[in-house]
């Protein structure tokens, strides 16, 4: 395919998102000063709501491991966004996930109380395995 062809295909692919696109002849400039021929291809038709890389990877029909490496650079550029999922079941409310992300998108929900750090491994683990009995919401709840 022309990539000039590869383009319009993307940029009526982008067209298509839930918040719109600019309709501007300086679209196209922008749009290939941003994305190669190669990402625009992989991403064009790709859904724009969250999906795991095993769906991207059949819906495009490239291998995961193939597919990986390309959208971890494409996360890099601000192109595309990794979407972390924490598991409630294995969350100990340490908080070092709020306090290592890079965009604040994670915030802990706070438990019935407010409880001092555990002051070494064997609460710790007493805290951890008391808590199971009292997950933290989940979604919907």
């Amino acid at each position: 395919m022309r990539e000039n062809a590869v383009f319009e295909r993307f940029i009526a692919w982008l067209k298509t998102a839930p918040m719109g696109f600019p309709d501007s002849d300086d679209m196209t400039a922008l749009i290939k000063a941003r994305y190669t021929p190669e990402d625009a291809v992989l991403l064009t038709d790709v859904p724009f709501d969250e999906r795991t890389l095993e769906e991207v990877a059949e819906l495009k029909q490239i291998d995961a491991a193939v597919l990986k490496p390309r959208l971890d650079a494409l996360a890099r550029k601000g192109v595309v966004w990794k979407i972390s999922v924490i598991d409630p079941d294995l969350c100990i409310g340490c908080g070092v996930c709020a306090y290592k992300c890079p965009t604040g998108s994670i915030v802990l929900v706070q438990r019935h109380e407010i409880t001092e750090p555990p002051a070494d491994t064997g609460e710790f683990a007493g805290r951890f395995l008391r808590d199971l009995a009292d997950p933290l919401p989940r979604r919907g709840d």
